[in-house]
C-alpha cells in the first residue's frame, strides 16, 4: 500500500507546488480506474473532488511512477 499512498500524496505536492502554496488542479486528462471513483465522488466539495480524482487518476495508471516524477519536476522546481 505504501508506493500508491506515495504517489497519491505526490500528485497532491505538485498540487500543492502549482497552486503557490494552495492546491490547484493540473487539469490532466487522464483518468482513474472506475473502481476508484467512488473514494473521489465521496467529497461534496467539487474542488476537492477534482483534485482528488487527479490524484487517484495518477495512482492508478501503469506509468504512475513515471507521470508523478514527472509532476513534481515540473510543478515544484526551486
Amino acid at each position: 500500500i505504501a508506493n500508491p499512498v506515495l504517489i497519491h500524496e505526490s500528485v497532491h505536492a505538485a498540487q500543492f507546488c502549482a497552486g503557490k502554496g494552495k492546491m490547484q488542479a493540473l487539469n490532466l486528462n487522464i483518468q482513474p480506474i472506475k473502481p476508484a471513483r467512488r473514494l473521489f465522488l465521496r467529497y461534496s466539495n467539487i474542488h476537492r473532488q477534482e483534485l482528488e480524482r487527479e490524484a487517484y487518476a495518477v495512482q492508478t495508471q501503469p506509468n504512475r511512477f513515471q507521470l508523478a516524477k514527472n509532476l513534481l519536476k515540473k510543478y515544484c522546481k526551486k
